[in-house]
């Protein structure tokens, strides 16, 4: 009885231990990909905005801070044409019109800050943003 308890108990504590496991211990030992940060403060130039007027990719300058909202197209709680308009543009007339100083969208468009537009006239283009 003894014999069949250990004969059923030993491959029940390798699997339980993890021996005999798929991954090997370089793989456990892998650190997993580092995720890109996103400055916030980085300069852009207005005209960079137009080149991102897509719904598979749209920037937006709101009150002089660029935006990357292609991924909220899809969430927008009024649907994506709102989002979509403002693509590759300054949407800062259109957002603060409908959402002036209400803290829910403010709170969730600063999660997609990517930059802010650059003031330093060295680097300026003077192209406008439609």
């Amino acid at each position: 009885m003894r014999k069949l308890l250990l004969i059923l108990a030993l491959p029940l504590a390798l699997v339980l231990t993890g021996c005999g496991s798929e991954k090997s211990t370089e793989e456990a030992k892998t650190p997993a990909p580092a995720v890109k940060k996103i400055d916030p403060n980085t300069p852009y130039q207005a005209s960079e905005v137009g080149n991102h007027a897509t719904a598979e990719d749209c920037w937006t300058l709101i009150n002089s801070k660029v935006y990357n909202l292609t991924d909220w197209i899809g969430q927008h709680p009024g649907g994506p044409t709102p989002i979509q308009g403002i693509c590759g543009r300054d949407g800062s007339a259109m957002f603060n019109m409908q959402h002036n100083v209400m803290q829910g969208p403010n709170a969730m468009l600063q999660e997609f800050q990517i930059g802010v537009v650059s003031n330093d006239p060295a680097t300026a283009d003077n192209t406008p943003v439609k």
